[in-house]
């Protein structure tokens, strides 16, 4: 487990959690009912500093390796929810040893031009599994 428990703002193997802000949301389908934490960073676990971090970390109990969504709900800035992105997992990084690290920009609009960008691509070859969608994201965790 990445935190304390108490700080879970989901049931243990909640069947569907949404993470979601400013209208954009990202929603786990939860099938197999494993065990299922939603920690709140950017003004929860992390109060100070808030703004320089992501605003969920979603972990899934699977096998072989436990899966830790790092999730940022943002507005347009990409290039900022990138950086949200790497300084979460660089701020996480003991704790998230042994995780599937899977990245999820949820964004009101991006341009072509952010997509294509450096940023963008070097963290995508770090974290293939790397997804960007415009406000909802829906994924079966099986």
């Amino acid at each position: 487990m990445l935190f304390d428990i108490r700080h879970s703002t989901c049931k243990v193997n909640q069947p569907i959690v949404v993470s979601k802000e400013n209208g954009n949301q990202h929603i786990l389908y939860n099938k197999s009912l494993c065990n299922v934490f939603q920690y709140h960073i950017d003004g929860g676990i992390n109060s100070t500093n808030i703004g320089e971090r992501c605003d969920f970390i979603v972990e899934a109990e699977k096998t072989p390796r436990p899966h830790a969504y790092i999730i940022e709900l943002k507005g347009s800035d990409l290039n900022k929810a990138i950086n949200q992105i790497q300084k979460t997992i660089a701020d996480y990084k003991v704790r998230l040893e042994g995780y599937v690290i899977l990245p999820r920009i949820i964004i009101h609009r991006t341009s072509t031009h952010d997509i294509r960008g450096k940023k963008y691509r070097d963290l995508k070859s770090l974290y293939p599994e790397l997804v960007v969608k415009d406000r909802k994201y829906d994924l079966d965790c099986v």
